[in-house]
């Protein structure tokens, strides 16, 4: 197993659970928020050989799910108003 996947898979166990309780707060929806949370580390993982050794970690994680929920939220309102309109 590569060092990389170790240290991905150490952040996902650490961090799988609080993200999901800080993105339900926002979607209400757990299986949305847990949705939206995979989404990240998808994300995350595809760019991991290239973050800075120095990355907070926790900070960016948050970050990045606090903004994945805000844009779920607004492509949500989008659809909701089109069908309103339709």
């Amino acid at each position: 197993m590569s060092k990389n996947l170790k240290a991905f898979e150490l952040l996902f166990k650490d961090f799988f659970k609080p993200l999901c309780g800080f993105a339900v707060k926002y979607v209400v929806d757990l299986e949305e928020a847990k949705n939206l949370v995979h989404e990240v580390f998808i994300s995350v993982w595809e760019k991991f050989d290239s973050l800075p050794a120095d990355t907070n970690y926790r900070s960016y994680l948050f970050t990045a799910v606090r903004n994945r929920c805000l844009n779920h939220i607004r492509d949500r309102k989008k659809i909701f108003t089109i069908e309103k309109v339709a």
